[in-house]
């Protein structure tokens, strides 16, 4: 079309609409999920053939609203410093992450809703709530300005205690989340014990590629040089469910969530994973590091893995490179099946970590990025709770170490449970921690143990529910 005399912009519009069309009447999910990468594709190239004063836009006191969002937009729209983000479709649980990582509050609507937000009006979001004010009031406003303030001295970090105990005295770790290394620096100001889960994969979603080897190792030796000493676990790769490549597409799966992810992936990808491996023992030569494989379903997953890390240890030894022998390998404890061999994988593993999130998705079978189903998604449910207790018991029988992390760990009016069955290292996002200090600071032990065996003992998520009420 250009070599015919068409303008460059317009030729790449009606050829990027041309193949949205093709690909969006597609009988294949996987090809139909590809409609939002052309559309990408085309916005970038779009912005290359423009001048970067054209570009270089600034969304300061702004709240854009869009139907669909990727990886990509999410790192430009901050990089143009928006202040939040309103989104009808298209939400997985890692462009939340990245948000939160990004500091960007996120909300997600219905399409209905969205087509009755006009543009340029005044929008007050509370994303923590998930509410949009369009046009608020003078006492919406008044009342959030006295939210904020209440907030921010609660978060003040000026009186952090890198000691956390509860009010009998027992040491309680806060360890953070990691999701960007953007994370790093508050995680450091809230004084947080170690990186309990550093998820790698997003280094390989905002890109258009896979990482080389050199690449990840400049990104975890960064890692744990930030964290000054404190130890790093890094979770490999997690990609597939709601967290995919757009430049891998050799799966086609009906059910992403039950297919060719985490683990398997890496397993089924030895190259990528060796690269990974090879990239974090080599970062992590000096400190306390710890490898966790997610989405383990037997021993012999987690076996097969740590073969793989002595291998890529000793290829790294025959080339004169050092490495850390001491390197901890652990389970992520988040499926139904991991948790019927708890006892076996805490024989074998370096440690467990539970993995609350997916724990929870797969035991009742809820898709928590599913908004029909979302509602079943519980994590008191008296099946999760016997599981993590189960999962704890297996760990302390064997003398390893046992932590928790995903947004149970962060649900503080939980928090007197997982240190009642003894749970002793939460892993969170930094910006839970200040609940999570205040209800950890409260708790007396023996109280504690008292009330996780009583909620140990009720079999119906009502009786639960009201039974954490009343308290």
């Amino acid at each position: 079309m250009i070599a015919e005399g068409a303008a460059a912009l317009h030729a790449i519009h009606v050829v990027v609409d041309e193949y949205v069309e093709i690909f969006s009447s597609s009988s294949v999910p996987m090809i139909r999920e590809k409609v939002l990468d052309v559309k990408d594709l085309g916005n970038r190239l779009g912005r290359n053939l423009c001048s970067e004063e054209e570009f270089n836009s600034d969304y300061g006191g702004q709240i854009i609203a869009v139907r669909e969002l990727l990886p990509s937009d999410i790192l430009k729209f901050s990089a143009e410093q928006v202040e939040g983000l309103i989104i009808c479709s298209g939400v997985t649980s890692h462009n939340a992450i990245i948000c939160r990582s990004l500091g960007i509050p996120m909300v997600a609507i219905s399409r209905d809703a969205f087509d009755m937000i006009p543009d340029g009006v005044p929008i007050l979001m509370d994303a923590t709530q998930g509410i949009i004010y369009v046009k608020p009031s003078d006492e919406i406003i008044s009342k959030y300005q006295e939210l904020e303030e209440t907030w921010r001295v609660l978060n003040d970090a000026s009186d952090v205690q890198e000691v956390r105990r509860t009010a009998c005295g027992e040491v309680v770790e806060i360890m953070a989340n990691i999701n960007l290394l953007s994370d790093l620096e508050p995680a450091r100001h809230f004084k947080a014990n170690g990186v309990g889960l550093y998820r790698s994969e997003f280094p390989f979603i905002v890109r258009s590629d896979f990482p080389s080897e050199e690449e990840q190792t400049h990104i975890y030796a960064r890692l744990v040089e930030n964290m000054e000493g404190r130890s790093v676990t890094l979770r490999t790769l997690d990609i597939g469910g709601d967290k995919m490549l757009s430049y891998y597409s050799n799966v086609t799966e009906a059910n992403p969530f039950l297919g060719m992810r985490a683990i398997r992936f890496s397993l089924q990808n030895r190259d990528i994973f060796s690269q990974q491996l090879r990239a974090f023992l080599r970062a992590g030569v000096e400190v306390d590091a710890r490898i966790m494989f997610p989405l383990i379903a037997s021993v012999d997953d987690f076996i097969a893995a740590r073969e793989i890390v002595w291998e890529c240890m000793n290829e790294l030894e025959s080339q004169g490179v050092a490495v850390n022998r001491e390197t901890q390998l652990g389970v992520m404890m988040e499926l139904p099946s991991a948790v019927e061999v708890a006892e076996e994988l805490a024989d074998e593993a370096d440690f467990l970590s539970i993995g609350s999130n997916d724990l929870v998705q797969y035991m009742l079978a809820v898709d928590r990025t599913n908004e029909q189903v979302s509602a079943l998604y519980k994590s008191h449910h008296p099946a999760i709770l016997r599981a993590i207790h189960r999962i704890v018991v297996a760990a302390q029988r064997a003398g390893k170490p046992v932590s928790i992390c995903g947004d149970l760990a962060t649900e503080a009016h939980m928090t007197p449970f997982l240190l009642g069955i003894g749970l002793r290292t939460l892993s969170i996002d930094i910006g839970s921690a200040p609940s999570i200090e205040r209800a950890i600071a409260e708790i007396d032990l023996a109280e504690a143990e008292e009330l996780a065996a009583r909620l140990l003992t009720m079999g119906r998520i009502s009786e639960i529910e009201a039974f954490l009420i009343d308290r």
